[in-house]
């Protein structure tokens, strides 16, 4: 009889333990964290570059048209200056800078980028001078996205 009544207790706590999972399936919100990365992870899932100004000091990737491209060779490091999106009054541009010492690991993209085409940067969102920017060191940190991406 005692081997029964071990056997039951195991029994009615297998189920239990079933009961219990999948409630928790059922009614817990899993869809955001088991279908896909947050917003603004990488540029397979890119924030709009509109949203740059809530992310400062964040690590984000964002996704806009190409405004213009300004190489400055006369200035100390050579910068080039990307700035994505045109500024409103409301929201400021992204601006991506790339300096000279870098320019090698972006040349491929660097002789892709027109004018109004798609580009999703990733990195750390930095207020300087009052507009934000991405400093760019990565070949990595810049993509030319689907067109689908952007709106």
């Amino acid at each position: 009889m005692a081997i029964i009544m071990a056997h039951g207790t195991r029994y009615i706590s297998f189920c239990f333990l079933l009961l219990l999972l999948y409630a928790q399936g059922t009614f817990a919100d899993t869809s955001q964290t088991l279908l896909a990365p947050p917003l603004g992870s990488s540029c397979h899932y890119p924030l709009l570059w509109q949203e740059a100004e809530r992310h400062v000091e964040e690590y984000r990737a964002f996704v806009g048209k190409v405004h213009s491209v300004k190489a400055v060779p006369h200035v100390k490091g050579s910068p080039i200056f990307i700035q994505l999106g045109q500024a409103r009054a409301s929201v400021k541009p992204l601006t991506l800078v790339l300096w000279g010492e870098d320019k090698v690991k972006f040349d491929k993209i660097l002789v892709q980028l027109k004018p109004h085409a798609a580009l999703c940067a990733s990195g750390k969102v930095e207020r300087y001078g009052g507009a934000l920017q991405i400093i760019l060191k990565y070949g990595e940190q810049l993509r030319l996205p689907s067109a689908k991406l952007i709106h």
